[in-house]
């Protein structure tokens, strides 16, 4: 009877807490300075609900990281990455560093932790962060001198599909870390930063997938095993800003 009360109780707050969260769609979230504005708008699929212990519904936001790379393909710097993902502060994760969250991010970041992830750890956070947004969120930076382009990964915790499913063994393409993972990979969106002077406002398209399963950084460009996770955001975009 105990345990009962106890899960009631525990379901209660959680019920809350998804309440609250789901309160403050509407909110717009801004962060960081800058001529330039990367503007995220949600998708149908923004809100993901998980069941930790197998029963309690926990709604998540996903996990996002905005960086620059020059037309060479090297790495710049971080506009912007959710917190968990920056300080490794995972919910009912049991520990999991969760290399598979935003793994071409972190890759490209370069930075190894001493188990030799590219994820940054608690001792040392990625400083570049901010809370993860309920909905709305734009994020501005300085385009720098040289020609740039723009980077988007996004990414939900247990999203599986009948592609990446939750029993998947290590080692096989459709691993993604396994129950506590991140079921379909994290999508790329991508797009040059506009000219100085202009006003146009340019959409990032999704150009594929990072890795399943963390391993390495680089990008897979089919999509198609991918399917609600595409619906995350509605729309990336671009604009420089006075």
């Amino acid at each position: 009877m105990n345990r009962l009360i106890l899960t009631i109780l525990a379901l209660g707050v959680i019920a809350v807490a998804i309440l609250t969260a789901c309160g403050k769609n509407g909110q717009n979230t801004s962060y960081g300075i800058g001529d330039y504005e990367v503007s995220i708008e949600p998708g149908e699929a923004w809100h993901h609900t998980f069941y930790a212990m197998g029963f309690m519904p926990i709604e998540n936001e996903p996990q996002m990281a905005i960086w620059l790379e020059d037309t060479c393909g090297n790495f710049l710097s971080t506009v912007y990455v959710t917190e968990r993902s920056a300080t490794q502060g995972w919910r009912m994760a049991g520990g999991a560093r969760r290399p598979e969250a935003l793994p071409l991010w972190s890759h490209r970041r370069g930075i190894a932790a001493p188990d030799s992830l590219y994820m940054p750890t608690a001792n040392a956070p990625e400083a570049a962060t901010g809370a993860t947004p309920h909905g709305s969120f734009t994020a501005r930076f300085a385009r720098g001198q040289s020609p740039a382009i723009v980077y988007a990964e996004i990414n939900h915790s247990a999203d599986f599909n009948q592609y990446y499913t939750a029993d998947a063994l290590p080692g096989t393409p459709s691993y993604s870390g396994g129950k506590e993972g991140s079921g379909q990979p994290a999508i790329v969106y991508r797009a040059p930063i506009l000219v100085e002077g202009s006003s146009e406002i340019i959409v990032l398209k999704p150009i594929g997938h990072s890795s399943p399963d963390g391993s390495d950084g680089l990008l897979r460009t089919s999509l198609d095993s991918i399917t609600s996770a595409l619906d995350i955001v509605s729309r990336i975009s671009l604009k420089r800003v006075k």
